[in-house]
């Protein structure tokens, strides 16, 4: 490539207009830089070969000639349609956005009008980072004095994280998050790639090249979020689920939209994506607390607000289990033909004795296979609660000895750890063995059941903390108070 002399003074990359709050809604490329068609034509021209840097300058006015002719028919275009849409205060979004786009594309041709002149300084050889540092200087302050600022800072607003708390049904004890505890990692990855391209001013090919994979992974995870939320959405009015499930599914449903919400915002940098999880953790608020709600619709699950035990979720029962424990309770009933020759002959249709009436309404009895699943299932539970009532024996010991103020707290802090694990693998545990006899809703009713959830996971009066972007706290429902 052509030499060019000096080199470059730093200078924001970006600028955006002072009062978009996002950064990158109105952000504007504020510096040239010189292509590498400039480069090969000021090296020609420093070469004395001038007939080949004119030919080769050429290719590249050709491109930008065509490109400024482009844009002043997409600027004529806004300009006539912001001239309709003055004074129309029915449409101030609207106007707002076609004023933006209009003060893009002359901003696209001021742009073009540079890099067409540092062609011309190519083609005489003249190109230096002088020319373009003058440039830049001049752009700059013709946006400022539109009311643009440098932008910078970008990469360290980042989304807060807040820690939800859950919705546990008072019977069958299945679990709804309230709200979500972050952006997606794939939104978050990409915000933060976004942010640090706009605070360094990238520009240029490869700029473009990451930005379209970026868009590409958001794109593809977004069309399996689309296909999530359609099954989930199918599964809402399901005959084969239960109230937990369907309750389940629709929460489903909406958080993939939600999802695919903050995916889009995160191609925007930081502070959209912020402001993208603030409103659906809102959103998701708002959802939580109709569901609190009390409601005269007796298929309608009845909740209660549990905290998150030491980072530990509540437990809970999946629908699997709720459906075996279902299926246990069936009464084992003789087919109709075989009960009719029972009572006419005495014997059933195999030969056997028939059974009084009183065993043939009992419930069904599990066979070996089905013990021997739902015990192998159980056995996570049962090495967790093993696992914890041996590091609780271990804490337990150090507690009693002879430790400083400091080391007692942190021992103190490992044993409420230790008990809430242990308390949440014994539910767990306990729940999975009824499942047998078909007795799970009476043993999550027993109070030693309900001691456990209570002691490490207390129930709460309200469906989540003070938000960290709330100026107030949330008045708390007529419900909540009834719960407390």
């Amino acid at each position: 490539m052509g030499p060019i002399d000096n080199k470059p003074v730093n200078s924001p990359g970006y600028f955006h207009h002072i009062d978009d709050a996002s950064k990158t809604s109105t952000a504007l490329r504020s510096t040239f830089n010189p292509s590498p068609n400039n480069k090969i034509t000021n090296m020609l021209a420093r070469h004395h070969m001038p007939r080949a840097a004119g030919m080769v300058n050429a290719v590249r006015d050709l491109d930008l000639s065509i490109r400024k002719s482009w844009s002043q028919r997409r600027l004529d275009s806004a300009r006539s349609k912001l001239e309709k849409m003055t004074g129309a205060e029915e449409k101030p979004g609207a106007f707002d956005l076609q004023r933006q786009r209009a003060e893009q594309h002359e901003h696209n041709i001021r742009r073009l009008n540079g890099k067409q002149f540092i062609g011309q300084d190519a083609r005489a050889g003249r190109l230096d980072h002088q020319t373009v540092s003058e440039l830049d200087e001049a752009l700059q302050s013709h946006l400022q004095g539109k009311g643009y600022v440098p932008l910078s800072g970008l990469s360290d607003a980042k989304p807060e994280s807040v820690r939800s708390r859950y919705l546990s049904d008072i019977n069958d004890n299945h679990r709804i998050k309230v709200h979500s505890d972050g952006p997606p990692r794939l939104a978050s990855y990409v915000a933060n790639r976004v942010s640090a391209a706009y605070d360094r001013g990238a520009s240029g090919a490869a700029s473009r090249t990451r930005s379209t994979l970026q868009h590409a992974l958001v794109g593809i995870q977004g069309a399996a979020l689309s296909v999530k939320g359609a099954v989930a959405g199918s599964l809402i009015e399901s005959k084969h689920l239960d109230a937990g499930g369907r309750a389940r599914m629709d929460v489903r449903a909406a958080r993939s939209e939600q999802k695919r919400t903050m995916l889009q915002a995160s191609l925007k940098g930081n502070e959209v994506l912020k402001q993208a999880y603030r409103d659906v953790v809102e959103e998701q608020a708002k959802s939580a607390r109709a569901r609190f709600a009390p409601s005269d619709n007796p298929d309608q699950p009845s909740y209660v607000v549990r905290s998150a035990g030491d980072g530990k979720a509540p437990p809970q029962t999946r629908s699997w289990e709720r459906r075996i424990n279902q299926l246990r309770q069936q009464p084992d009933v003789a087919p109709a033909a075989a009960t009719l020759e029972s009572q006419s002959t005495g014997y059933s249709t195999d030969g056997s004795i028939d059974k009084p009436d009183a065993e043939q309404g009992a419930p069904r009895k599990p066979g070996r296979l089905a013990r021997f699943a739902l015990a192998a299932s159980n056995l996570r539970n049962k090495r967790d609660l093993h696992k914890a009532s041996g590091d609780m024996t271990l804490v337990f010991a150090k507690v009693i000895g002879v430790n400083s103020e400091q080391q007692h707290a942190a021992h103190m802090r490992d044993l409420k750890q230790s008990l809430t694990a242990s308390d949440k693998a014994g539910h767990k545990y306990v729940a999975r063995r009824s499942l047998l006899q078909g007795t799970l809703i009476e043993t999550l009713a027993k109070p030693e059941m309900r001691e456990m959830l209570d002691r490490s996971f207390p129930t709460q009066r309200r469906v989540h903390d003070d938000l960290p972007w709330q100026s107030r706290p949330t008045r708390p429902t007529p419900r909540d108070d009834e719960e407390a």
